[in-house]
């Protein structure tokens, strides 16, 4: 029997605005998908960061990807330049595990927590409603630039 999570019951976090904290936000939400349970302030340790430096620079990969370890979870970076090719790896890990994806050419993180049918289930703390469902075409407007897939596997 095939477990079903109502993704609706989750409480996924909303990025203030103006906090630029959308990377601290989309590994909050990440980890929702994951059954964990984090605070922003943890995250501001983790990460090395405070909510000011947060404001002005933004989360890069690097201090995700240093946030995910601390919490004994196996993140991992991938980056391709072919849109099939992405499309085809991020199905695959979207099978096991969240991912955490670059958008806006760059500027912004958001959660993909699965794959269901043809759609993406996304999060996006900095936009109401704060889930929602994506094709893959609506996912590429998002990344905003057809050469550059950017996202980082969340597993346990």
């Amino acid at each position: 029997m095939t477990k079903r999570i109502l993704y609706s019951k989750l409480k996924f976090r909303e990025q203030p605005i103006g906090t630029g904290a959308c990377g601290k936000y989309s590994i909050q939400n990440a980890l929702l998908f994951l059954g964990i349970t984090i605070t922003q302030d943890t995250l501001d340790r983790l990460t090395k960061t405070s909510k000011e430096w947060t404001a002005r620079f933004g989360t890069d990969s690097y201090q995700i990807k240093a946030a995910l370890k601390a919490l004994n979870l196996f993140p991992r970076i991938y980056y391709r330049t072919d849109p099939f090719i992405a499309k085809r790896l991020m199905d695959k890990l979207l099978k096991k595990s969240p991912i955490i994806l670059s958008t806006m050419l760059g500027q912004h993180w958001v959660t993909i927590g699965k794959k269901s049918g043809n759609y993406y289930i996304m999060v996006d703390a900095d936009r109401k409603p704060l889930l929602q469902k994506r094709t893959w075409n609506q996912l590429l407007k998002e990344i905003g630039n057809e050469k550059d897939f950017y996202f980082i596997r969340v597993t346990k």
